[in-house]
């Protein structure tokens, strides 16, 4: 009796430990992730129960997952915040044609101004109210030669000189240095009066043609212009126009007792026309040219009383080509390259015979040109 109270003392101590174990297993199993098995010995007898998780499945070889943090988890979640339409990237708008508009009517507003700023000027000058020219003064640049009132130039030089007629009193040439003097006082910065004054040194001609005699030549240029300026702009880059009106003398000279030669002067009034095209604020391209059409020839006797005829008509044209390098407004260096040409038709026989020919000369004709190089110095203020 007592080894069978011992016997199923044993068996109960045996059936729970049973019971325990294949709990702890389970418990092992559930913890690892896996799912409940297909097939399992003692496990699916209905005796006992797999306990299910609701935690996510673990692949083989990874850790326990750790928990992320709360401000890990707020940054993760925080999307990230639209910029205002303030600070977008700004869009390149396409040009509309109204601005093209709009730009060329303030263009055209602008030249207008521009072209009646010489008449404002001129009403001021004449007015005595200078507001108007210090107005378009403020407009351009301070080392514009435009705010120059007086300009000052010397002008050394050399000059060819050939004079061709029918008849030998009348033919000549001579090469010789020269040196000018100008100044022009602009009464305001688009109007000015002009005078020039150029004279040959050292200079001398041929008695005439049979001879090796020279005789003792001087030629004297003067010149007084009005001067009008045309800017098509207001930059120091701006093309410019000057034209006006002048008066011109040209002067031969030889000695009062000369036997062979001739004084002559000739003199009249003219239009010009000079033309600026700047490449650079430093450097400027000038040409332009003249016209005479009409000039007053005048044969001065000496110790030969000469008249190549009875009356005359007398005409002058020049063009020329040269450059202003300005180190300032104030200072520049100035070349010039130029030519003239003067025509004298006498109507008529001369009053005395010609020496070559041995006839008294009908209609003489007489064509006197120059060319002419310098090299100077302008001085503005």
């Amino acid at each position: 009796m007592i080894f069978q109270k011992q016997i199923f003392i044993i068996s109960t101590i045996l059936f729970f430990g049973v019971h325990v174990i294949a709990d702890s297993a389970s418990q092992i199993l559930l913890k690892k992730g896996s799912t409940q098995p297909s097939s399992s010995v003692g496990l699916q007898s209905g005796r006992y129960q797999v306990k299910t998780s609701s935690a996510p499945a673990v692949t083989e070889g990874d850790e326990d997952p750790v928990p992320m943090p709360e401000s890990l988890k707020k940054k993760k979640n925080k999307k990230p915040k639209k910029a205002p339409a303030s600070e977008a990237a700004p869009v390149a708008a396409r040009p509309e044609p109204a601005k093209a508009i709009e730009i060329k009517e303030s263009q055209t507003e602008k030249d207008t101004k521009d072209e009646a700023s010489f008449s404002d000027q001129m009403k001021s000058l004449i007015d005595g109210d200078r507001s108007q020219i210090e107005a378009y003064k403020e407009q351009v640049h301070s080392d514009d030669v435009r705010l120059n009132r007086v300009e000052i130039e010397v002008t050394p030089g050399v000059m060819y000189n050939a004079s061709r007629a029918s008849m030998s009193y009348r033919n000549y040439q001579q090469f010789a240095p020269t040196l000018g003097f100008g100044a022009e006082l602009w009464l305001t910065p688009l109007f000015g009066i002009r005078g020039k004054v150029t004279n040959t040194m050292g200079s001398d001609v041929s008695s005439n043609a049979s001879t090796t005699n020279r005789v003792p030549a001087k030629n004297e240029w003067s010149d007084l212009a009005l001067d009008f300026r045309k800017y098509f702009g207001l930059s120091r880059k701006s093309n410019s126009l000057t034209f006006g009106l002048h008066y011109s003398n040209y002067q031969f000279l030889v000695p009062s007792d000369e036997l062979t030669r001739i004084r002559t002067r000739s003199s009249g009034f003219g239009v010009h026309l000079v033309g600026r095209l700047p490449t650079a604020p430093s450097y400027t391209w000038v040409f332009g040219g003249f016209v005479q059409p009409r000039l007053t020839h005048v044969e001065a006797s000496t110790g030969l009383n000469l008249q190549s005829g009875t009356g005359q008509e007398s005409s002058k044209i020049g063009i020329s080509l040269g450059g202003e390098f300005k180190m300032s407004r104030q200072h520049q260096i100035i070349w010039e390259l130029g030519t003239q040409f003067e025509r004298n038709q006498f109507n008529g026989s001369s009053n005395i015979v010609d020496t070559e020919t041995g006839v008294v000369a009908q209609s003489v004709s007489v064509t006197n040109s120059w060319s002419f190089f310098s090299l100077g110095y302008r001085w503005g203020r």
